[in-house]
């Protein structure tokens, strides 16, 4: 692991390993000595990278993508998901033209295009907040199961992209203003995908559990909206479906 000398809004240090298994893990590990409040943790490859749901892991190709884990010491920010995936929609538009602005679909992902472009993974011990984020940024072939999803080079042209290192700096930016922003919990409204508009999710983990309504929003604690029938219905856990 070595110090990367990288702009970080937090004034905190920014670390780099050319592969791991996990950089949650080693965020955890991290944390262990104390690390202050905005470190960052990120990796060239990870090879046991895992998403919100059992069984799922972030696969890309060597130093294409951003895969880092965001280490806070603070009480848990109000959705504090959506504000992590807000902090990485308002990077990626940065690099993007203005009709292909990012949406943020509930709870952990951003998409480019109806694509998946970034998941996002956060955890906390009684002290502790991490923000693990899989960014797909300049890989642009994807293997056959993971059709639905694109980067931002696949959009903008590799060159126009820009590499994990230099998009860090960007990101916790992003990141920084976006948990203290007043106003983060209405631009998230605006970019939340299928607002208003007929939807498929499943309830927890079962697939059996498929409700159909229509995406209303989500509640100040990020609980999401569905309207069924006459009713508005908050689920805390579940997926929305592609």
């Amino acid at each position: 692991m070595i110090t990367m000398n990288l702009l970080n809004a937090f004034s905190a240090p920014v670390y780099y390993k050319e592969e791991t298994s996990s950089t949650m893990n080693d965020a955890r590990e991290l944390a262990k000595s104390n690390c202050p409040d905005g470190t960052l943790i990120f990796a060239g490859m990870q090879n046991s990278g895992r998403g919100r749901l059992a069984g799922r892991v972030w696969l890309g190709e060597k130093n294409k993508n951003l895969l880092c884990t965001l280490i806070l010491r603070r009480a848990i920010p109000q959705a504090f998901t959506l504000k992590i995936g807000l902090a990485v929609a308002l990077a990626l538009d940065k690099f993007l033209p203005a009709d292909k602005k990012t949406t943020i679909k509930w709870p952990n992902d951003i998409l480019i295009d109806g694509k998946k472009t970034c998941g996002i993974l956060c955890e906390a011990t009684d002290t502790v907040l991490f923000a693990g984020i899989g960014c797909n940024l300049l890989q642009t072939e994807f293997p056959q199961h993971l059709k639905s999803a694109t980067s931002l080079a696949s959009v903008i042209g590799t060159e126009a992209c820009p590499a994990p290192q230099d998009f860090v700096p960007i990101f916790l930016s992003s990141a920084k203003a976006c948990l203290t922003d007043n106003a983060a919990m209405q631009k998230i409204e605006e970019k939340l995908w299928k607002k208003n508009c007929p939807v498929y999710f499943i309830e927890g983990t079962n697939p059996a559990n498929k409700i159909q309504g229509i995406l209303k929003g989500f509640s100040p604690e990020g609980a999401l909206q569905i309207q069924i029938g006459t009713k508005i219905k908050n689920f805390w856990s579940g997926e929305l479906i592609l």
